[in-house]
């Protein structure tokens, strides 16, 4: 069975009207869905009862070696202190890519350590629907 990698993967995010490729991102947690339950028990059920409610998509999140001077990573800092809704999309090498809109809804340097680099933890909240479709 065939397994699909992930290396190769890419996060783009709209920069100035252009969707444009992250550089340096070292991983990416693709988005998903999650769904609340209601309880829908009444007096003459016989087990528990429950109904779904609303599909509510799951945060993106990425690491990038964070380069300063790098346009896109300083440009990533300003959506996110613009709480700016734009374009995304999660590109995987398997031809398939989730896209979405959404705000960086977190932009937190990791823990600087002597023999390590600067790392940035990113997380992308999605509003609205995901779509994957082919590339």
């Amino acid at each position: 069975m065939a397994k699909a990698k992930s290396k190769g993967s890419t996060l783009h995010v709209t920069i100035s009207g252009t969707l444009t490729k992250i550089p340096q991102v070292t991983n990416i947690t693709p988005p998903g869905y999650s769904v609340d339950k209601v309880d829908t028990t009444d007096l003459e059920s016989t087990v528990m009862e429950c109904d779904s409610t609303i599909a509510d998509p799951t945060p993106i999140t990425a690491t990038v070696n964070f380069d300063p001077a790098d346009t896109e990573h300083i440009a990533l800092q300003a959506l996110a202190e613009a709480l700016t809704v734009v374009a995304c999309e999660v590109r995987l090498p398997s031809s398939k890519k989730y896209t979405f809109n959404g705000f960086i809804s977190s932009w937190q340097p990791q823990g600087l350590e002597v023999k390590g680099i600067q790392k940035v933890d990113i997380t992308i909240t999605p509003t609205g629907a995901i779509t994957i479709a082919s590339l």
